[in-house]
């Protein structure tokens, strides 16, 4: 319901067809003549039957054609008794096949598995019912076989009899004792008809595939290999009042090689291994020989689920829900189960998640935690994404990830206790003059502004309605003028004009559950834009009246002296005694497709009340100027950049930035950096090389609206208050902090002022292309000429490290490129001590019998021993290389790796301890 289908691709599976039997004199005949299933052969035999038929009737029977009655040696006769038991008969043998009545209208599958050197076995819907030994059994062979009657012959004249009342389907005869995981995999799948073993097959209708669509057209051929002559006789009939029979499952054949050992034979697949990873194989050998010349009767099969690859996911999905402006940072770890060193490749990651590290190495026998983080932001609606694992392996294993990304309800909240009087509304809702379903959608009264009802959609299953019940309150017996509002949970939209409006009336009783009244919302939203207790950007992005001056956009704000709002070349401020002044409002007043700051003492909510703006409306055109430009944007809606500026025509050297972020184009890489979506009533700065026109694209319309939310500062190891500026500068830095340590995502940088008050940070964005990590760096000032010191800093565990660079501000400027960063270094030897390795990596680097320090080392190694311990050391680098070995006996105390003559790399290493102490451990060399 209400559901929107894009891009979706159906297939139909076409009716098919079953026999019908009438229970007078009918049956199916199948001349079985060169089907010959001797006392040596397995066989299986299955088909579907739907019947009320209260008395004894004959499912299946066969019968030799050389006068011998159908208590032949060679006869078999499956029948169903007066109680609705099924019955084998066959040789003087009553098998008692099932122990319930199954024939009560519905579709049940029946087989019968013989296993000559096991048990003759039968099976209803694919679970066991009963078993016999079968040796005692002989040929399934004659004539001919039937279905849906007895036949037996009195010298020339074949006699009919218990004739069956119902439908049967998918008759499948097989010289193999099929196995019962094939049996329920494949009994409610069409065969293809070339399936090894298989004798008889009719499913009483012909697949083909005409121009890509499947087509079933009813008949009683065989749709086996074998050629067999099927007549319906007396009246049989075809129905497509069928089982749920689906299409073929796809299979197909591999490669293998095959040789003798002894008694065995070994098969050896030479499919590439990524191919049958995660399958199952059906391995089936016939005409086997053994030592004495004696070849195998039937074939046998046997059942493989391969499942070979040892890098994998630990966990297989996850399911997230958040609001807009939430954060969700989760942890996936990838195992190695083998014993050698991998490399993995993380793929598949949306745009709207980022992982920590998408490559790198897992120590056999270990586990490499992934860090995922879906950022605030984003559109509303539902979200899936298949993220991969790839090793040497080449097979993808896959991690999905499900996510709901909800609006901000409204808050409303009503306690009848204040309230003396009530009425009653049946209503629903209709938005976008459809009928609402969403149960997470409700509606509020309000009468004088002040909230005085609201109620949730509810599902009504006897009447397969969606309705509110709405308690309204009061405190007059009447005379209360009644309006409504309406949240739309699937767009995050609060509709603030409703039709109709009421009247308040005590006990009042407003539409009924069967002729509930239609509450109407139209296409006047309500957007609601946080405001800093200091500076803001913002845009407008709804079509709005009450755009003409600063008095009427603002009157809901608790404003005070000195509150200034700014355009690109204007300004209004604020006065108690005369409200807002200043030549916006004197001139054209505020405009869309431009962007504002505004200066705010108090904290407050800009109430922002208007219709949206299609984005190829002339209201909101772009015009850029070569230079810097404040513009508006247009959408409700979270966009990447990428998207939002597609129909801009950037060159290498453009920027746009937030108050928070910004993004560097670059005609080989696009827009890359902090800045990675738009999003709804923020104010953006664009610097263009040339003056030009665009339109944001269509896509930024189209969808489901994202609440406005602030994007201020997400780390609280120290205070940082940027809406204390008016200016920015950006900044594109990167140093020599070692990959290893910035793979955790924990480690930022920092630019502060002579006070060592934080003006500005960043988190690393590594350059998939380079591997080189960038900090994209929005620096704040209220004067040009503050010298800002750079440091890193570890969140985790408040470490800081110093450098010696600086930068000086100068408002709206860029330092460096991302080709060229600003290069800001610590000492080589702590490049690596900004993260905690001891707690962040996944193999610890001490335990209850050794520890290693230092860890970064330089020289040497040091291993202290808590006990007297044996056991092999090796140092060995990412790809497995031993580069020392040595053994130590009954160490307790200290063993130390002398690693200056070794000419080591800086990176990652690591120690593996065999014998007493059985571990790995990851050091990390620096340079």
């Amino acid at each position: 319901r209400n559901a929107d289908i894009y891009g979706a691709t159906w297939q139909v599976n076409p009716n098919g067809y079953a026999a019908q039997f009438d229970g007078v004199d009918d049956n199916v005949q199948v001349s079985a003549g060169n089907i010959t299933i001797t006392k040596e052969m397995d066989f299986t035999l299955e088909f579907w039957f739907n019947s009320t038929q209260s008395g004894a009737a004959t499912l299946f029977a066969n019968g030799k054609g050389d006068g011998v009655g159908a208590d032949s040696l060679d006869s078999w006769n499956i029948q169903k008794d007066a109680s609705g038991m099924i019955h084998v008969y066959h040789k003087g043998i009553d098998f008692v096949a099932t122990n319930t009545n199954n024939f009560d209208g519905n579709w049940h599958h029946f087989a019968l598995i013989m296993n000559r050197s096991g048990n003759l076995s039968s099976y209803i819907d694919g679970n066991l019912q009963n078993s016999v030994q079968g040796l005692a059994f002989n040929n399934l062979s004659g004539a001919y076989l039937y279905l849906g009657a007895r036949a037996y012959q009195t010298g020339t004249i074949t006699n009919y009899d218990n004739h069956f009342d119902g439908k049967i389907d998918e008759f499948r005869l097989w010289n193999t004792a099929r196995k019962a995981e094939q049996l329920k995999r494949d009994k409610q799948n069409r065969l293809l008809g070339d399936e090894y073993g298989l004798q008889a097959f009719l499913p009483f209708e012909n697949y083909a595939t005409v121009m890509g669509t499947p087509s079933l057209t009813p008949t009683f051929n065989n749709q086996s290999v074998n050629t067999l002559t099927v007549s319906a006789q007396n009246g049989v009939v075809t129905t497509n009042q069928t089982p749920t029979i689906k299409l073929p499952r796809p299979v197909q054949a591999i490669n293998y090689t095959w040789l003798l050992n002894n008694d065995k034979i070994i098969l050896t697949p030479t499919t590439a291994p990524e191919l049958l990873e995660n399958v199952t194989l059906d391995v089936t050998v016939k005409d086997a020989y053994d030592l004495h010349a004696n070849k195998m009767q039937s074939p046998k099969t046997w059942i493989a689920y391969v499942n070979k690859n040892q890098v994998k996911w630990q966990d297989d999905m996850f399911d997230f829900e958040k609001t807009v402006d939430s954060v969700i940072t989760f942890t996936a770890p990838i195992i190695n189960t083998g014993g050698a060193l991998k490399a993995f490749t993380i793929d598949g990651l949306p745009s709207w998640m980022t992982a920590n590290i998408t490559s790198g190495v897992i120590a056999p026998n270990s586990v490499q935690n992934v860090v995922f983080t879906i950022a605030a932001g984003g559109t509303i609606g539902d979200f899936s994404a298949d993220v991969s694992v790839t090793t040497d392996f080449n097979y993808a294993e896959i991690l999905q990830i499900n996510l709901k990304v909800k609006g901000v309800s409204p808050t409303w909240v009503v306690n009848p206790a204040n309230f003396q009087y009530s009425m009653n509304i049946f209503g629903q809702l209709k938005i976008d003059n459809v009928i609402a379903t969403n149960l997470e959608n409700k509606i509020a009264a309000f009468s004088n502004g002040v909230i005085c009802g609201v109620a949730n959609l509810q599902y009504l299953p006897a009447y397969d309605r969606y309705e509110v019940f709405l308690n309204v309150y009061s405190n007059s017996i009447t005379g209360d003028s009644i309006n409504f509002n309406i949240y739309d949970a699937a767009s995050g939209l609060t509709f603030v004009k409703v039709t109709p409006n009421l009247m308040f009336v005590e006990n009042d009783v407003i539409g009924t559950v069967t002729n509930p009244i239609t509450f109407v919302a139209n296409t006047e939203i309500e957007i609601k834009i946080p405001l800093n207790n200091g500076w803001t950007w913002f845009s407008l992005p709804l079509r709005s009246t009450k755009l003409a001056t600063s008095n009427l956009l603002m009157s809901n704000l608790n404003s005070t002296t000195g509150d200034v709002v700014l355009s690109n070349s204007s300004f209004d401020q604020y006065d108690s005694g005369l409200s807002w002044l200043g030549n916006i409002s004197q001139g054209a007043g505020f405009f869309n497709n431009q962007s504002y700051k505004i200066k705010s003492a108090n904290t407050d909510t800009l109430v922002h009340i208007g219709t949206r703006i299609s984005p190829d409306s002339s209201i909101a055109t772009i015009n850029v100027q070569a230079g810097w430009n404040w513009i508006g944007y247009v959408s409700t809606k979270n966009t990447s950049i990428s998207e939002a500026l597609g129909n801009y025509n950037a060159a290498t050297g453009d920027l746009i930035k937030s108050q928070y972020e910004f993004a560097y184009y670059d005609n080989l890489m696009g827009w890359t950096g902090s800045l990675t979506n738009m999003k709804p009533a923020m104010g953006y700065m664009l610097k263009s090389a040339s003056a030009s026109t665009f339109n944001y694209p269509l896509s930024t319309y189209i969808g489901r609206m994202t609440n406005p939310q602030n994007i201020s500062s997400n780390q609280t190891l120290f205070p940082f208050t940027p809406e204390a500026y008016d200016n920015t500068m950006s900044a594109i830095v990167t140093g020599n902090i070692c990959n290893e340590a910035l793979d955790q995502g924990n480690v930022l940088l920092g630019a502060f002022d002579a006070t060592n008050t934080m003006r500005g940070f960043a988190y690393p964005i590594k350059n998939t292309t380079t591997n080189i990590y960038n900090y994209y760096l929005t620096l704040y000032s209220n004067l040009d000429g503050d010298v800002l010191n750079l440091k890193y800093f570890n969140t985790t565990d408040g470490s800081v490290l110093s450098t010696n660079s600086s930068l000086t501000f100068t408002t709206d400027a860029l330092a460096g490129l991302p080709s060229a960063p600003v290069v800001s270094n610590v000492a080589d030897s702590v490049s690596c001590r900004v993260v905690n390795i001891a707690t962040s990596l996944t193999n610890s680097t001490s335990s209850d019998y050794v520890s290693i320090y230092p860890n970064p080392f330089s020289d040497s190694i040091t291993l202290s021993f808590s006990k007297p311990s044996s056991c092999k050391i090796e140092l060995v680098d990412l790809l497995g290389k031993v580069l020392y070995s040595a053994n130590v006996k009954d160490k307790k105390e200290q063993a130390v790796i002398q690693t200056g003559n070794l000419n080591l790399s800086a990176g990652m290493y690591y120690i593996r301890l065999t014998g007493d102490v059985n571990q790995q451990i990851k050091v990390v060399k620096t340079k």
